[in-house]
């Protein structure tokens, strides 16, 4: 379970509304910032910030993995995608608990 500093930073990472969207987009499959920053039509810096964000509050894991694309082939980026371990825990958390059953 979280302690309260940790859900007041994930409190914190969740109040942006590009950072939900992000997390929304996680959600459906891992991805590269390039995808995200397409996909939701945000620059790659914006994004770029806003990962590190929800990493530092563990919401996102994430590994390199080399590219196949032709551009880029031969290159590792960063995959990103929802911890879902720490989610739960999150939601697990006490005072999760209220606002859910309060909803």
């Amino acid at each position: 379970m979280p302690k309260a500093p940790d859900e007041a930073q994930v409190i914190k990472a969740l109040a942006d509304i590009n950072r939900l969207k992000i997390l929304n987009s996680l959600a459906e499959r891992p991805q590269y910032i390039s995808e995200l920053a397409k996909s939701l039509d945000i620059d790659r810096t914006t994004i770029a910030y806003h990962l590190a964000l929800l990493h530092s509050a563990d919401l996102l894991e994430s590994h390199y993995e080399i590219l196949e694309e032709p551009r880029s082939k031969g290159k590792a980026a960063h995959v990103y995608s929802v911890n879902i371990r720490r989610i739960k825990d999150v939601l697990a958390s006490p005072l999760f608990k209220v606002i859910q059953e309060n909803l």
